[in-house]
């Protein structure tokens, strides 16, 4: 138990980290109207998940450890749904409601559309 709470930490740890970085790399591009930065986590992520599962499902028989620091910890502090959520509510409550349903749209569509194309990457290589 105690070895599994490290690896999720650990992954948490790396995968904050990377999400700062992904934040700073769109701001320091003046990229801010729009919640940019939260898709492309969100995107990138739900694509690795798919790797991810697809991967583990696949090839390796015992890998709690793997999805634990993979998924439960990288992934799970990459991604980013408080954000997107907190980020509608504004772009809703500041009157830009074509934004905040794009913001929607985006994210779901191209989240469910990332996790496949993550697992067909897998089942093309394999």
């Amino acid at each position: 138990m105690r070895t599994e709470i490290m690896v999720v930490g650990l992954g948490g740890f790396c995968g904050s980290i990377c999400r700062y970085l992904v934040y700073l790399w769109f701001g320091s591009r003046n990229l801010t109207a729009f919640p940019w930065a939260t898709l492309a986590i969100n995107i990138s992520g739900c694509f690795t998940v798919g790797i991810l599962s697809a991967v583990l499902e696949r090839s390796v028989p015992h890998h709690r450890q793997i999805f634990l620091l993979g998924s439960m910890g990288f992934l799970g502090a990459f991604t980013t749904f408080s954000a997107f959520g907190l980020e509608t509510f504004n772009l809703l409550r500041g009157d830009q409601v074509m934004f905040g349903a794009a913001n929607i749209a985006l994210n779901v569509i191209f989240g469910i559309f990332a996790v496949w194309a993550g697992r067909s990457v897998v089942a093309l290589a394999l």
